[in-house]
């Protein structure tokens, strides 16, 4: 049975184990001592005054101006006419569970939470294998880390999610699916159905950005509680016919490459 440390298994502990979300990520503000926005820049270098020459806001050095703004298209990493060649090959890319939106099913992160369930401790590893430019496809295979790590964990086995189809590639966007995913665990065997990944390699192939994971869970065994109209959970048949599924739909999700080379080919 294929064993596999998936975010499935994350909300397997939470449904048998509620509720806080993840911490806040903090960011730097101009708002600083030497903030054109304080009171002691005064207006002379402002970063809100248009007509200063060194205002981050100017179309002369602003880098939200077209010239030389790191989100217009002609020089951006996460432009996505940004095509990164074939560098993103036998790299590993690490998901950074901070990044990611939760919008199904709803209250997700506060149940974990409300369980002390950590979703950073439980990284997931994205490979791709191969890939073919000219036929827009690619080959990806997918790994478990070690608890609160980057680094696969070699004990468990790795997922080919295009042994029956290859996904598809079209610079810099990578689909990969849907597949159906049978992960064993130490609590039962969890179902998840038309299982699809996606997401944008950035141009320096260090990351893939705008991501996502979508599927069918399988609740069967947890929906007299997860259906109940207080969560507002949306269940329906699962695809077979057969069980109780409910909508995982993950977006905005950042995989940072781990600098660990390719995945272990684990069966």
């Amino acid at each position: 049975m294929i064993r596999l440390h998936l975010l499935i298994v994350v909300l397997l502990l939470a449904l048998t184990s509620g509720c806080s979300e993840l911490g806040d990520r903090s960011s730097s503000d101009d708002d600083s001592f030497d903030d054109d926005d304080s009171a002691n820049g005064g207006t002379s270098d402002d970063d809100d005054a248009t007509s200063k020459p060194d205002d981050d806001d100017s179309v002369g050095d602003d880098d939200d101006s077209a010239g030389d703004d790191d989100d217009s298209a002609g020089d951006d990493d996460d432009s996505a006419s940004v095509d990164p060649g074939l560098a993103f090959v036998q790299r590993s890319y690490c998901l950074n569970w901070d990044s990611v939106n939760f919008q199904s099913p709803p209250g997700f992160v506060d149940i974990l939470g409300g369980y002390g369930i950590n979703l950073a401790d439980y990284p997931l590893l994205l490979s791709p294998t191969a890939v073919s430019i000219l036929v827009e496809e690619i080959l990806m295979v997918l790994a478990a880390t070690q608890l609160g790590t980057c680094s696969q964990d070699t004990s468990l086995s790795t997922y080919n999610l295009t042994v029956s189809e290859a996904g598809r590639y079209v610079a810099p966007h990578f689909e990969v699916g849907p597949s159906d995913i049978n992960v064993g665990t130490q609590l039962g065997t969890l179902n998840l159905y038309d299982t699809v990944f996606a997401g944008d390699f950035t141009g320096d192939a260090e990351q893939v950005v705008q991501g996502s994971i979508t599927g069918q869970l399988d609740i069967s065994a947890y929906s007299s509680f997860l259906c109940s109209s207080s969560l507002g959970w949306t269940c329906a048949p699962c695809p077979t016919g057969v069980g109780t599924c409910v909508d995982l739909v993950a977006t905005d999700a950042i995989w940072d490459h781990n600098n660990e080379g390719p995945l272990l080919v684990v069966p």
